[in-house]
């Protein structure tokens, strides 16, 4: 049996995105953004400083991959462009940065961006850019909202199915299991969502939300 993980999955997500773009007939070449006769600009953001660091690690990855691809000859004979720039996991960084990628450095897509909060703070203008925005590192369930965001797509499974499995296979272990769960305030919908939903069929859940103005007098 072939095991499949995400890092795979995110190297051939790479791959075909790159290649649908280097498919570009040369005379078309020099009408779309970020693609060249001899290059493929792409872009994304990603923190390499802030709360959450050690996630850019990833953009840090895909570098040394796309460096792989280019030390092979290439896309079609085209060299990759990464260029990824740090939004410190700030939604008002991430506007910023992906402007320049889009209105500066002319990107053809953006990949892999990573964030909630972050690509939620751009959705709309890259959609109405019609730029691409490609396997976001995200895994909430309205980036498979391909109406409204024609120009986006999710990577990772959402939340909701993984809370599921995990809730399920909890359940199977130990019937009477009681379950916990940890979120930014930026969830609290979200969570209220999940447990409405018995996270797992059939299981009855209990789920208290803190009075946000007692928790910021505490703090």
């Amino acid at each position: 049996m072939v095991s499949i993980n995400r890092r795979r999955w995110l190297t051939g997500a790479a791959g075909a995105s790159l290649a649908a773009v280097a498919g570009v007939r040369p005379s078309l070449a020099e009408d779309t953004p970020g693609v060249t006769a001899t290059e493929i600009r792409i872009g994304s953001t990603t923190s390499l400083s802030g709360p959450v660091s050690a996630l850019g690690v990833q953009a840090r990855c895909q570098e040394a991959y796309f460096k792989m691809l280019n030390e092979q000859g290439g896309i079609a004979g085209r060299q990759i462009k990464y260029i990824y720039y740090d939004d410190a996991f700030n939604p008002a960084k991430t506007v910023e940065q992906v402007r320049r990628l889009i209105e500066s450095d002319n990107v053809a897509f953006l990949f892999n961006m990573l964030g909630t909060a972050p690509n939620s703070a751009v959705v709309k203008y890259i959609n109405a850019a019609k730029v691409p925005h490609l396997f976001l590192s995200v895994n909430g369930d309205k980036w498979g909202d391909y109406k409204t965001y024609p120009w986006t797509m999710g990577f990772a499974p959402s939340a909701r199915t993984e809370a599921q499995v995990f809730v399920k296979y909890a359940l199977s272990q130990h019937k009477d299991a009681k379950i916990a769960v940890l979120y930014q305030g930026c969830a609290r919908r979200a969570v209220r969502d999940i447990g409405r939903g018995g996270l797992a069929r059939g299981h009855r859940s209990h789920h208290r939300f803190p009075d946000r103005g007692a928790a910021r007098r505490q703090s």
